[in-house]
């Protein structure tokens, strides 16, 4: 057991409290955390509660002003930086999230392998034990937190948690004094939890594109959330596009916006031809087809054909082929000067904008098959479940 000198806030709890990590990974240049209200934020509210093999692991977005005096210039910062909606409402800030792990079964056993572990200056084995499952079950909460997050409440720059040097060790907090100690893992443990490498984040202060922020109402929503899928290679691409403008890096914008729209409407093509004429192979026909086509008017139908009839949404078609002229003109190398960013902006929203609709119209008509399957049993010929080909897009 390490002593730490570290000011990390907490709260009462009846059994041992421990923090596991600060959920910050970002796309580079992106918000650093959770685009919160800051009425909401003053409550320091629990966004999600979640438990397993009795422990409970809280995410909890404390308020940087709290205890801070009225005139100090962190006070200052934060209202400058302070951002609403496009469209108006309360202000808010991107704060980072802690995640927390109670103890509550068998509590006194646990509490004495770290007195022991603090007297000894050494970790017990079982403590080791408990310190790699919590960190491990953590880990899974905070990738379903995160994914949640963005599917759901917009938050489109966030990234699954990262750096082995985080999740390699389990703080505990000694309530009667305050101190806290580190329960150390073994060294592989760490990047064998994360299985990749961890990129360093990046600062900015310039405005980002916001879509959702998360207040007293998304909270009661956020708690009861269930699984999302993954973000898709095309959403991916989308968010990059979006952090991207906030750079003020127009070229790369564009570039990430189209092979985003490309990937959807490729794949929705390949799922529509699949699901009608189940058992061809469509690969080479797909690529053929989408090169003697207009990315643009490929998309178009594409969306067409994969929602409902009387959909009245309309996608704006015209900002999206002048972002595609875009594109070739970088790609061919003849566009000496980008439109104006807010220009662009309008654009690549419009493409999030398709890919979010194409993207749910796929599902609902891959749901739809599988219920007509189900009702007329599994003949032979069937249509084919699409969720796999709708999750590469």
């Amino acid at each position: 057991m390490r002593e730490l000198v570290l000011k990390q806030p907490y709260f009462p709890t009846e059994g041992p409290l421990f923090h596991i990590a600060r959920l910050s990974e970002v796309i580079p240049g992106a918000p650093t955390g959770i685009w919160i209200e800051n009425n909401f934020l003053s409550k320091e509210p629990v966004l999600r509660l979640c438990k397993k093999d009795g422990v409970i692991y809280r995410f909890v977005a404390f308020d940087p002003l709290a205890g801070i005096p009225e005139h100090a210039p962190l006070r200052t910062i934060l209202a400058l930086t302070s951002q609403s909606l496009p469209d108006g409402g309360p202000l808010g800030n991107a704060v980072p999230v802690d995640l927390y792990a109670e103890c509550v079964e068998n509590p006194e056993q646990v509490t004495s392998w770290i007195e022991k572990g603090i007297a000894d200056n050494q970790d017990q084995a079982e403590l080791i034990a408990f310190a790699q499952r919590v960190l491990t079950d953590g880990y899974s909460f905070a990738c379903e937190f995160v994914n949640i997050l963005r599917q759901s409440f917009d938050q489109y720059w966030l990234r699954t948690p990262g750096g082995p040097f985080t999740w390699n060790k389990l703080l505990y907090i000694r309530k009667s004094d305050g101190k806290w100690f580190a329960i150390d893992t073994p060294e592989e443990f760490g990047p064998a939890l994360l299985g990749r490498r961890w990129l360093s984040n990046e600062q900015s202060h310039c405005p980002h594109i916001l879509f959702k922020m998360i207040g007293e109402q998304e909270r009661e929503v956020l708690k009861v959330a269930g699984q999302v899928d993954r973000p898709t290679f095309a959403e991916e691409m989308l968010a990059t596009a979006l952090v991207e403008l906030h750079q003020n890096r127009i070229r790369s914008a564009v570039l990430h916006a189209f092979i985003g729209y490309e990937s959807a409407a490729k794949i929705g093509l390949d799922v529509l031809l699949s699901a009608r004429f189940c058992g061809l192979p469509w690969v080479k026909f797909v690529d053929k087809l989408s090169r003697e086509v207009s990315t643009v008017t490929l998309g178009h139908v594409v969306l067409r054909h994969a929602e409902a009839e009387g959909t009245t949404l309309p996608i704006d078609w015209d900002k999206i082929t002048e972002l595609y002229d875009t594109r070739n003109g970088i790609v061919h190398r003849n566009h000496r000067q980008m439109p104006p960013i807010e220009k662009v902006k309008d654009q690549v929203i419009e493409v999030r904008r398709f890919v979010k609709r194409l993207q749910s119209a796929l599902k609902t008509k891959d749901a739809t098959s599988t219920t007509q399957k189900e009702n007329s049993g599994a003949q032979e010929g069937a249509i084919p479940d699409t969720k796999q080909q709708v999750e590469r897009a």
